[in-house]
């Protein structure tokens, strides 16, 4: 089955002075014969993210955009997915920056594969300098994610991260979206809401595929690389791994916690 189109969604707050790099960057792709639609959630931000979107608008009337009121990412996620007009849709996090030729590599996937999720490398791009003893370790954690050179399916705990990820919209609709106790919240930086979906897709018996002509750069500002963030983001991460466990044994009747 050829699929007809693709919706890419791009949630967002408060990242005014990043966001027009990510929008630029699905604008800017296209593919014969599939319909690209790109889609930017505003998750109640409080810079000048609102006028930011304007802008791209004004330039681009065909960007679809929407306001959700309630803060939290697996929210504006799952507005997203309701939002969308196309049958897969690919989020990329407002600081990242597909590369060119995304959506024709993501349909070829898709259409050869018939995945219920896709997703490829993630490279990372400083806003400015590295930091001393910075490690490939800190850009795991910061979203870092590659799994080589050859398409495969992959199974839990080889899920793609967040930044680069894209699901059948329907069959994520249907598995209840994402799970809205995790994903990032204001003040909090919990995660993993991906890798729940995934892991009950892939119990149901949906392909999860790694294809690596996916790309994707993370940029990194400068506030996501000190040692109070990284040690926040490690204490949120553990509890959302938790969670995500949890939950999964308890969505496929393995009643363990």
């Amino acid at each position: 089955m050829q699929i007809s189109g693709i919706t890419i969604a791009i949630c967002t707050r408060n990242r005014a002075t990043l966001l027009e790099g990510a929008v630029i960057s699905a604008l800017s792709q296209t593919c014969e014969g599939l319909c690209v639609e790109v889609l930017v959630v505003d998750n109640a931000s409080t810079d000048s993210t609102s006028s930011v979107i304007a802008q791209l608008k004004q330039a681009h009337p065909k960007l679809k955009h929407v306001i959700e009121a309630n803060a939290g990412l697996s929210k504006a996620r799952n507005r997203a997915l309701r939002e969308a007009s196309q049958p897969v849709i690919a989020f990329v996090d407002d600081d990242g920056i597909l590369c060119p030729g995304y959506a024709s590599a993501l349909a070829a996937a898709w259409n050869e594969w018939q995945p219920a999720c896709a997703g490829g490398p993630i490279a990372i791009e400083y806003i400015d300098t590295p930091p001393p003893g910075w490690s490939a370790a800190h850009e795991i954690m910061r979203g870092r994610y590659d799994q080589g050179g050859q398409a495969r399916l992959v199974v839990f705990g080889d899920y793609p991260e967040g930044c680069n990820i894209a699901f059948d919209r329907l069959l994520a609709l249907e598995a209840g979206g994402f799970d809205e106790n995790l994903g990032v919240k204001p003040e909090e930086p919990w995660a993993g809401e991906e890798t729940e979906l995934c892991a009950f897709l892939s119990a149901t018996g949906r392909r999860i595929l790694y294809h690596p002509e996916l790309k994707v750069t993370h940029r990194l500002e400068r506030r996501e690389r000190s040692a109070a963030w990284l040690w926040r983001m490690a204490q949120y991460r553990g509890r959302s791994h938790f969670h995500v466990c949890r939950t999964y044994f308890k969505r496929v009747g393995w009643l363990l916690f």
